[in-house]
C-alpha cells in the first residue's frame, strides 16, 4: 500500500522531455551519479525524489544533491538542430536583407558632384562634399506667382547634414528677417509621400537638414526615379510655396 501510495504520489513528476524521453544525470556530495527518468523537489521537506531509468524510486536530500544535469536524447538534440537551422537561415535572410538596406542608403549620394572645400584664402581644405543642382522649380507669395526657383542640395558627410540652398528667380536666396522651421513633404517615384517635419529654414535661406530630420531625408530619396518636393516660409502676413522636382 506505501508502495503503490508513493508511485500515485510521483505521477506529477518534472519532466522535460517533448516528443521522446529525456535523461537526467543527476550527482551527489559523495560524487555518485545517478541516472534518472525524472525527478521532483520538495522544497518544504527539503527531499528530491527521483525515478531511476530502471522505475526504481529513491528519494535523497537536497543538501546531499551538488547538480541535476539533461540529458538530451538523439532525437531531441536532431530536433534541436534542426530548429536552429531553420532560424540561422532565417537570420541569414535578415542579415542579408539589412546589408543590402544599407549599401542602399549609403550609395544615395554617389551619383551627385563631388567638390572641396576651400579655406578663406581660397585654398582647398582636404574637406569635401557631394552636391546636386536642379532648375526644374516655381515658387509663389503675395509679389509673384509660378516664378523660377533653383536649388542646389549640398550633403557633408563628415557632418552627416545636408541643406538646400533656395535660389528664388533663378539666383537669390530665398532670404527672410527670421528662422523658421518647416514641413518639407517628398513625393516619391512609386508616389508615396513622405512629410518631415521641424525642418531650419535659414535667414539666409538654406532649408537645413540635421539628426532626425536628414536621416528622414535620406531614407526618402534613397530610390533611382523622380521626385517632387513641396516646402513653406512661414511669414507674420504673408507665405512663401515652393516646388522643387528633381531626379535621384
Amino acid at each position: 500500500m506505501k508502495k503503490l501510495l508513493f508511485i500515485l504520489l510521483f505521477i506529477p513528476l518534472i519532466s522535460f522531455g517533448q516528443e521522446s524521453e529525456a535523461t537526467y544525470k543527476i550527482t551527489t556530495k559523495s560524487g555518485e551519479v545517478i541516472k534518472s527518468k525524472n525527478y521532483r523537489i520538495n522544497k518544504q521537506k527539503r527531499v528530491v525524489d527521483i525515478q531511476k531509468l530502471n522505475g526504481e524510486f529513491i528519494r535523497l536530500r537536497t543538501d546531499k544533491i551538488v547538480s541535476y544535469e539533461l540529458i538530451q536524447s538523439k532525437e531531441e538534440l536532431e530536433r534541436i538542430a534542426a530548429e536552429q537551422s531553420r532560424l540561422d537561415s532565417i537570420q541569414k535572410v535578415a542579415d542579408d536583407l539589412i546589408k543590402k538596406e544599407k549599401e542602399r542608403l549609403n550609395s544615395v549620394f554617389d551619383d551627385w558632384e563631388k567638390n572641396e572645400y576651400v579655406d578663406e584664402f581660397g585654398d582647398k581644405t582636404g574637406r569635401t562634399f557631394r552636391f546636386m543642382y536642379t532648375s526644374n522649380g516655381v515658387f509663389s507669395n503675395s509679389a509673384t506667382n509660378n516664378s523660377k526657383l533653383s536649388a542646389t542640395f549640398v550633403y557633408d558627410s563628415t557632418v552627416n547634414s545636408l541643406y538646400v540652398n533656395v535660389l528664388e528667380y533663378g539666383d537669390n536666396m530665398a532670404t527672410s528677417t527670421k528662422l523658421t522651421f518647416e514641413v518639407v513633404k517628398i513625393k516619391q517615384p512609386n508616389g508615396n509621400i513622405v512629410e518631415i517635419k521641424q525642418v531650419f529654414f535659414t535667414k539666409g535661406g538654406r532649408l537645413y537638414f540635421e539628426e532626425k530630420s536628414f536621416k528622414k531625408l535620406k531614407e526618402a530619396i534613397s530610390y533611382k526615379g523622380d521626385y517632387t518636393m513641396i516646402f513653406n516660409r512661414s511669414g507674420t502676413y504673408s507665405k512663401s510655396r515652393y516646388r522643387l522636382k528633381f531626379s535621384m
